[in-house]
């Protein structure tokens, strides 16, 4: 049996689609009454429960009367996001006579941490008077004016909104609580995941860490304010649970550089925004 990998495509958030030929169909069904494709996900070497009405089973015997030829078959749409390294599968199962499946075709991707402003967030933004206010991240859209460090207000380019479980396990897979003290310029308590940055003037001692848990050799800068990440804050407490948390990001209109970063201020402190090119492929159905 011989299938096309050119006609799967896989996205993040998971959206498998396979398109079967007109061939392929009726090489597939042959003399079989009954049978089925599925899709499995392995995550790190763990299989995947995608539950009830996720994994969704295609009777070919359905197929068989309602399609046409390369219609696209919809196998998985499942918003996770969670880091890490995933194999998609796709199998066919023959039913009777014969009774046996085996793999039509196989991938690996691999998902990166995303640095996000866990929901109810507050941005400083221009507001319709003219006036600056803190506004909810999830009341924010596409041309929104937000106050950039440095750069005067910048309309807002793209943003994102995702699902994620927390895992108390990574730094960068779990949401940290940055504490208002006196010592800080918060507004209120801060929850973003600990691989967001703050903007600060010195990383004094904590430049070493802070450097590695960002896996570079040089400290991260935007303007003249260096990148330190939530996880290293002594004001920051790691939530120790597995709660489903929903997280924003958005990235600004830059000046024609895709690689252009922002300081943006969020509950009263100054925090980072992402480069185009990286927000893309966290969140390419903003592409």
């Amino acid at each position: 049996m011989s299938f096309n990998p050119s006609n799967i495509t896989i996205n993040v958030p998971f959206n498998f689609q396979y398109t079967l030929s007109s061939t392929e169909y009726q090489n597939t069904i042959g003399s079989h009454t009954n049978g089925f494709f599925y899709v499995s996900i392995i995550k790190d070497g763990t299989q995947i429960n995608l539950g009830n009405g996720t994994n969704i089973q295609t009777n070919y015997s359905d197929i068989n009367v309602n399609y046409q030829s390369n219609q696209p078959l919809n196998f998985v749409n499942r918003s996770y996001n969670i880091p890490g390294t995933y194999v998609f599968n796709l199998w066919f199962n023959i039913g009777a006579p014969d009774y046996y499946q085996f793999s039509v075709y196989e991938t690996t991707i691999s998902i990166s941490p995303t640095a996000c402003f866990n929901e109810g967030t507050k941005i400083l933004c221009l507001n319709k008077n003219f006036e600056e206010e803190y506004i909810p991240i999830e009341y924010l859209k596409k041309g929104d004016l937000v106050k950039s460090y440095k750069h005067g207000y910048r309309k807002i380019d793209l943003i994102g909104k995702k699902i994620m479980i927390n895992n108390p396990d990574r730094f960068n897979e779990c949401m940290y609580k940055i504490l208002k003290t006196h010592n800080n310029e918060l507004t209120e308590d801060l929850i973003m995941t600990g691989s967001h940055s703050i903007l600060v003037n010195d990383l004094g001692n904590l430049e070493k860490e802070n450097n590695r848990l960002l896996n570079t050799r040089r400290s991260q800068k935007i303007d003249d304010k260096y990148l330190l990440l939530t996880a290293m804050l002594k004001d920051a407490i790691k939530l120790e649970n597995t709660n489903l948390y929903t997280y924003y990001n958005f990235i600004l209109e830059n000046n024609g550089d895709d690689n252009e970063r922002f300081g943006i201020w969020a509950n009263g402190i100054l925090t980072e925004t992402p480069p185009k090119n990286m927000f893309i492929k966290y969140f390419p159905e903003q592409n």
